[in-house]
């Protein structure tokens, strides 16, 4: 159930969050950011600059690093956490191989990351990827990519453990779903679409 909702548009820019909240005590909370975007002020404003944990996937590595070296400033106990495929954890130390989440993952630490900045990096795998994705179109009416399904994913885990309770956290959402239409994200659908079959109808 999303709760409230801000929009907030900037030099012909849109960035809509939408914040879920629950009815249980020290209940957690996650912003989604509909648009990637390198104005990190955008994470300031509607959250009044409180802030204590951000989690995006890493392609250029650009967003993860402008949020931290403009919010980490702001509040020093931020935590920024990367999202990697578990089949090609490069982040963390491992190995580059083949996986289904596009746009990030790309085999190799990309320039525009700052490593130094990660305080975690959290490894999902490119089928749960995909099925948060799918349950964030069928759920919540946000029709998002792999991506942003890793990223959804990784924040509800990070949301759940016990320390994290009361706490505000930023997911970023990068992709819209109409991009992975022709991919394995859908291809469920194409499946079920071709095996249903013509029936004569009556006159």
């Amino acid at each position: 159930n999303l709760a409230r909702h801000w929009r907030y548009v900037q030099d012909d820019k849109v960035c809509l969050l939408l914040e879920t909240t629950t009815p249980t005590p020290n209940g957690w909370r996650i912003l989604l950011i509909t648009k990637q975007t390198t104005h990190s002020p955008f994470l300031s404003q509607p959250t009044t600059g409180k802030v204590d944990i951000v989690i995006g996937g890493v392609g250029t590595g650009g967003t993860l690093t402008g949020c931290g070296q403009y919010l980490k400033p702001l509040n020093p106990n931020l935590k920024l956490i990367a999202i990697e495929p578990v089949e090609s954890p490069v982040l963390s130390g491992g190995k580059p191989g083949p996986h289904k989440i596009q746009g990030i993952g790309a085999g190799f630490i990309p320039g525009n990351c700052d490593t130094s900045m990660l305080d975690e990096v959290i490894q999902i795998t490119g089928e749960d990827a995909m099925e948060m994705a799918r349950r964030m179109a069928t759920q919540e009416g946000i029709f998002c990519g792999i991506s942003s399904g890793a990223s959804v994913l990784a924040a509800t885990q990070v949301a759940k453990r016990p320390e994290n309770a009361g706490k505000r956290i930023v997911c970023i959402i990068p992709s819209f779903g109409e991009r992975y239409l022709s991919t394995a994200l859908f291809q469920g659908l194409w499946d079920e679409a071709a095996s249903q079959k013509a029936e004569p109808v009556g006159v």
